[in-house]
């Protein structure tokens, strides 16, 4: 279910030893495809999770997600974080 693997990519998120996140981004495109897009989203929009871990999901959706998530991270162009507001013009691109 959706919040099953959101659990388990937020693990995932906690538990990356590098600041570089296009390893996991290759790991979740390879283990998940599409279906992590929508559990990705809401880590990234849960300002309970720290802004990095927003970031790496944000880029996370626009990756695996591709141009059709664009109306879906518009909204983070006025998030309050500059990482999340930088992120998302980055992937709108």
């Amino acid at each position: 279910s959706g919040s099953t693997l959101q659990r388990l990519l937020m693990a995932d998120l906690k538990a990356r030893s590098t600041r570089s996140f296009d390893g996991i981004l290759k790991q979740w495109e390879h283990q998940y495809g599409t279906n992590a897009v929508d559990p990705l989203l809401a880590i990234a929009e849960s300002r309970k999770n720290a802004d990095p871990d927003r970031y790496v999901a944000l880029m996370g959706v626009a990756r695996l997600g591709g141009r059709a998530v664009a109306p879906q991270l518009t909204g983070f162009l006025k998030d309050p974080s500059w990482m999340l507001r930088s992120g998302s013009l980055r992937a709108l691109s």
